[in-house]
């Protein structure tokens, strides 16, 4: 049985593939060039040149080529296949960005040079901004104790006081996410505030991969959930909270 989460993928994910694969057929087989950025607005000689040379067909290729790009990696979540969705979804990107340099090869001669410019930084800086965020998302997290408290470096980060910590519970059984609220949800890394069907409000997730133990602690900022890279880490770490806990009293 699917989940709340996995339903809303369904349903989200497969209203954006109904959009693109619908403006991909009107593109690529209608060729309602009204559709295509700013090509209405070209003079009849540039739309004439274009259409001539080529880029029209290459637009309706690149749109072609990505959207069963897109559909493979709708179809991957679905099935849940691991890392699917996130190199599918990668590819797609990459191809894109690739694909609008590569059409300014039909470009009017006396503008292509800009739009290789424009279009190729666009298309840099955004490869390096995406790849930024996915390296730096996958990172495992590093959690340290002190005998001032916890914290919890990088990605949505928290620095807690050991007053802050009201409870901490471990358990073999991950959070049942139903929907990402402002985080970061790859395969099986979440990093951020997600609703979970355990509890009524968001909670704080910090899990990379599907090892457990998970720790569940309470605390004044809300639920905080994570889990460790082998089974020993957590351990000690739930062992070294509640020692700490056990001191206060």
């Amino acid at each position: 049985m699917m989940d709340k989460g996995q339903i809303i993928f369904i349903i989200l994910m497969g209203w954006g593939v109904l959009i693109y694969g619908g403006l991909t057929f009107l593109v690529a087989k209608k060729k309602e060039l009204s559709l295509i950025n700013g090509f209405s607005n070209r003079s009849e000689e540039e739309q004439k040149y274009l259409i001539e040379n080529g880029y029209v067909e290459a637009l309706g290729k690149l749109l072609t080529y990505s959207f069963f790009l897109f559909l493979i990696s709708y179809i991957l979540g679905i099935f849940q296949v691991p890392y699917g969705l996130s190199v599918g979804l990668g590819l797609f990107l990459l191809v894109v960005l690739i694909g609008i340099v590569w059409i300014n090869r039909y470009e009017v001669p006396a503008k292509r040079k800009k739009n290789y410019w424009i279009t190729g930084s666009i298309s840099l800086a955004t490869l390096l901004f995406t790849g930024g965020v996915f390296g730096y998302g996958y990172v495992t997290t590093d959690i340290t104790l002190d005998d001032q408290g916890i914290q919890i470096d990088g990605m949505y980060g928290e620095q807690l006081s050991w007053d802050e910590v009201h409870a901490a519970e471990v358990s073999d059984q991950p959070p049942t996410v139903t929907v990402k609220t402002n985080g970061f949800a790859m395969t099986n890394h979440l990093k951020g505030r997600f609703l979970v069907e355990e509890f009524d409000s968001t909670v704080t997730l910090f899990i990379s991969g599907d090892q457990a133990p998970y720790i569940y602690l309470e605390t004044e900022k809300g639920t905080i959930i994570f889990n460790r890279s082998s089974e020993h880490e957590a351990e000690a770490i739930y062992q070294a909270i509640m020692n700490h806990k056990d001191g206060e009293t």
